[in-house]
């Protein structure tokens, strides 16, 4: 790729914290040309991040809004005459729009999917499975698990996984306060996936462990009658580095088995990130050294209560951690490997 300045026209939710705000940092880090088209915004309208996802998902069905999003992102991209149109997720975007933009405005239209692939399957991804085959380039966090189906029809598909913006993601400093308030030994963030789900039940068996839990839904699960871990309900970004900066030990529990974001931004906050182990996940961080990867919730269990009891080996590991994912994995990085592969 050349070192010219690049006219980016970034098509994704932007609101702090998102993968969009972090993209759009480290592009102007770069010193390219940054300009944000919020798609759920300009369809949803102003309050779109705060409803939950029920109502997100009426909303979605807004067709009046929805066709008024795509024209105005049509008419976006021919008044900036972009390089580079990169849509993060798309799930509004219409094939007829992906398809118009790649045969006449010039740019290069591409799109980063950062979702589980199986995801694409869904009636609710529908129109980001059909719009593949109109991308210029389709970047996945997960293409292992990318529908067969879908495969062929994409012109060229890429892997490129999550980061941290190390000037965002970091230890922060905390009031005596704040650490009653946000820490613990072991915290969990993230939403319950409902009764039975992987996740819910992996925290059932931790429940006499010292858990915190921040997220939507945990006051619902049946916890089990010896004790229930300590429910502090949702944190919002900023909100979730105070608890990452007070903990000892951080849980990543998706089971979807791919590299998710809180693989990179849980190490770069400073905890010991304690993760499922994952396809990749060696490939970005030294399991054992860096980062704990469990293989169950016996083994789990066992790797909670050895570094509970040796904190000093913990710390060793989650500051290895945090110094790999502040050298190697930040959005910087990313953005610098997407633009090369799209423009090589």
């Amino acid at each position: 790729m050349s070192s010219k300045t690049l006219s980016v026209l970034l098509v994704t939710p932007a609101w702090r914290g998102s993968l969009g705000f972090f993209c759009r940092r480290a592009l102007e880090q770069m010193g390219h040309q940054v300009s944000v088209f919020d798609y759920r915004r300009q369809a949803l309208g102003e309050g779109y991040a705060g409803r939950g996802p029920a109502g997100l998902v009426r909303i979605m069905r807004n067709k009046v809004g929805v066709a008024l999003m795509n024209r105005r992102l049509r008419q976006a991209v021919a008044r900036l005459g972009p390089d580079l149109v990169l849509v993060i997720k798309g799930e509004l975007v219409q094939p007829g729009t992906v398809e118009a933009l790649s045969q006449g405005s010039g740019a290069a239209v591409t799109l980063w999917y950062p979702d589980v692939s199986l995801y694409l399957a869904k009636r609710s991804h529908r129109r980001i499975a059909q719009s593949m085959a109109h991308y210029h380039a389709t970047f996945l966090c997960d293409p292992a698990n990318l529908p067969e189906t879908l495969g062929p029809a994409i012109r060229r598909k890429e892997f490129l996984t999550f980061a941290c913006d190390p000037e965002f993601h970091h230890q922060v400093p905390l009031t005596d306060e704040e650490r009653a308030r946000y820490g613990s030994r072991i915290c969990f963030v993230g939403s319950s996936y409902g009764s039975g789900s992987p996740r819910d039940s992996t925290l059932a068996a931790l429940s006499n462990y010292p858990l915190a839990l921040w997220g939507n839904g945990w006051e619902r699960v049946p916890w089990p009658q010896e004790g229930a871990p300590t429910l502090r309900g949702p944190a919002c970004a900023d909100h979730m580095l105070k608890v990452y900066s007070s903990s000892e030990i951080a849980l990543n529990l998706s089971f979807a088995r791919y590299l998710n974001f809180r693989n990179f931004e849980v190490p770069a906050c400073g905890p010991l990130l304690v993760t499922e182990d994952v396809p990749q996940l060696a490939r970005f961080f030294r399991p054992g050294e860096e980062v704990v990867a469990f293989q169950d919730v016996s083994d789990l269990r066992q790797k909670l209560d050895y570094y509970l009891a040796h904190p000093d080996q913990a710390e060793a590991i989650a500051s290895r951690g945090r110094q790999r994912a502040h050298a190697e994995h930040t959005f910087v990085h990313r953005m610098t490997e997407l633009l090369n592969r799209v423009f090589s």
